[in-house]
Parts: C-alpha cells; structure tokens; sequence
C-alpha cells in the first residue's frame, strides 16, 4: 500500500499547485516553547502557512499523530494542519473533524491528480 517517497512527494506537490499553493518541501520551524519542528510541507497561499504531514506507512494513522501534528502547528503560530495518509483511524477522523484539521487520503490525491 505505501508508495516510493519520490513518487508521492511529486504526486502531493502537483495536487497543492493545482489548487494554487506555493510549497516549500521538509521545513524546520522553532515554536514558541523552544521545540524545533519538521513538517514534510509547507502550503502557501497569500498569508496562510499550512503544515502538511505525510505518513506513507502501511498502518492506519492513529489519534496521536493528529494530536501531535495539531499541537505543533499551534505552537508555531501556523494554521490547522494538514495530515496525508494511506488510512485514518475514526478515532482520528472524529479529532480531526472537532479541531478543523484536515485529512486527505493518498488514493484521493491519486484519483485528484492522475484519473
């Protein structure tokens, strides 16, 4: 089910400019607790910056990492973030739809991008 790295960062990159999003790959961004953070995107778009986390694993993307991925867009000031994988939990759907993050699955990129 997982994808080469290569394959998927072109796939999610044509999927954001085709939206008109500018994206800057594999940032580092200090918080304001001192934590220093990666996000495997950034998405810019006028004055928003949306964090994007990719999990290109086999397993189903848990409540945690939406917890975690949320707490790091907060602690550096960037809007809600924006979690790709293969599968979502519903625990992490159900996080995700109370806290306004987004979730958008691979294969829906792909069906998006190459129909």
């Amino acid at each position: 089910m997982s994808m080469n790295n290569e394959e998927l960062t072109q796939l999610i990159m044509e999927y954001f400019l085709l939206r008109g999003y500018q994206l800057e790959k594999d940032v580092f961004v200090e918080g304001k607790t001192g934590t220093v953070y990666k996000f495997d995107f950034v998405a810019k778009k006028k004055d928003s910056a949306l964090p994007i986390i990719v999990k290109n694993w086999n397993r189903t993307v848990g409540i945690n990492v939406v917890i975690d991925a949320d707490r790091a867009a907060e602690d550096t000031n960037m809007s809600k973030p924006i979690l790709i994988g293969w599968r979502f939990s519903d625990h992490a759907k159900s996080y995700a739809n109370r806290m306004g993050i987004t979730l958008i699955s691979i294969s829906e990129i792909r069906k998006e991008v190459r129909p």
